[in-house]
């Protein structure tokens, strides 16, 4: 499975908005660790998230 690198652009009603090579895209906020902040650099994988703080 690819593995995607995205940045956090915003939170917004249950979804957490991920700027990916200059466009964003929707993911479920529930996949995200509680933790994740706005400009977190992320590495989703399927519905795994790992943030690289």
């Amino acid at each position: 499975m690819k593995k995607i690198k995205g940045i956090i652009d915003r939170f917004e009603e249950g979804f957490a908005v991920v700027e990916i090579e200059g466009k964003t895209k929707d993911y479920p906020k529930d996949i995200f660790p509680k933790d994740t902040e706005v400009g977190d650099v992320v590495y989703i994988t399927g519905n795994k998230v790992t943030v690289d703080k």
